[in-house]
């Protein structure tokens, strides 16, 4: 019994002098993060990019929309936006004076992007640890490099919206030289009706107008396009398309925006074409619309 108790007495004291040696062990400091950037996307209504020998991009936030100001006035592709701010939310354990800036090939940045008033200059990739030089005031801070294919090398068409409508326009009224497609106290209708067609038939045909993405989208200040559609927002607003085939393309021309849209030929001429009905062979649902005389 004796030894049972030596035993146990044995263990705490074990016990309580690895607690102690735990608890008075010099603790290694923690290791200091670098932002780059106080500043949340969110907070963000300017940004400028600059690439050596290419035209100043400017764009700018109003309200949810972002829209770039130069090289050309357009929407802007919310999407690549917020792959440049991205950099806010750079983090680095590592950060050096803005010195010597050579040896980052930060005296010729390949870019400079302005996010409101702060500047980030891109310079060289490390080819030891693949990381990229950003400078920001008076430091430079090694980032992943993945920041700087977050800059589009092609330029402003990146930046340029290739859909046909802003994300808070909803069309509800659709007006071609042949027929009309309307939205009246939520209820589609076409005019003049060509087939049995449901709600759904053309609530499908009017997202695909709605959704529509070109394969390109660019100025234009050419003629006028011999054929007009009109459509009218839930808003009241009126926009006018000319469109404009050719044996290889089809395109939407926006008069309001003088921006030219570029899409596949199957799918404008769906869109050009009156709403279709299910394919035959299928079970016609309830919400039928009757033809019209």
């Amino acid at each position: 019994m004796r030894r049972s108790w030596i035993t146990l007495t044995l263990l705490f004291v074990v016990v309580a002098a690895l607690g102690l040696f735990v608890y008075l062990k010099p603790r290694e400091p923690q290791q200091q993060e670098y932002r780059l950037s106080s500043l949340k996307p969110e907070d963000v209504r300017q940004l400028r990019i600059q690439h050596p020998g290419k035209p100043v991009i400017e764009l700018a936030r109003e309200s949810a929309e972002w829209r770039m100001a130069a090289p050309v006035a357009a929407r802007a592709e919310t999407f690549q936006v917020q792959r440049v701010l991205a950099i806010l939310d750079a983090t680095t354990n590592t950060r050096f004076p803005a010195t010597g800036l050579a040896r980052f090939e930060l005296d010729r940045p390949r870019a400079e992007v302005t996010i409101n008033d702060q500047t980030f200059a891109y310079g060289a990739v490390s080819p030891v640890t693949g990381e990229l030089y950003v400078r920001s005031g008076d430091w430079v801070y090694p980032v992943p490099a993945r920041y700087l294919g977050s800059l589009p090398s092609s330029g402003r068409s990146a930046f340029v919206s290739r859909q046909l409508f802003g994300p808070n326009e909803i069309p509800v009224r659709f007006e071609f030289p042949q027929f009309k497609v309307v939205q009246e106290h939520g209820r589609w209708t076409v005019t003049p009706a060509s087939a049995d067609l449901s709600q759904d038939d053309i609530a499908r045909w009017a997202d695909n107008w709605r959704q529509a993405s070109a394969l390109q989208a660019e100025p234009y200040n050419g003629p006028l396009p011999a054929k007009h559609i009109t459509v009218e927002m839930k808003d009241g607003r009126r926009v006018s398309f000319g469109v404009q085939e050719t044996e290889t393309e089809l395109a939407f021309t926006r008069f309001d925006e003088h921006m030219r849209y570029v899409v596949l030929p199957n799918v404008a001429r769906v869109m050009l074409a009156p709403p279709q009905g299910e394919p035959l062979g299928k079970e016609k649902r309830p919400d039928v619309i009757k033809r019209e005389p």
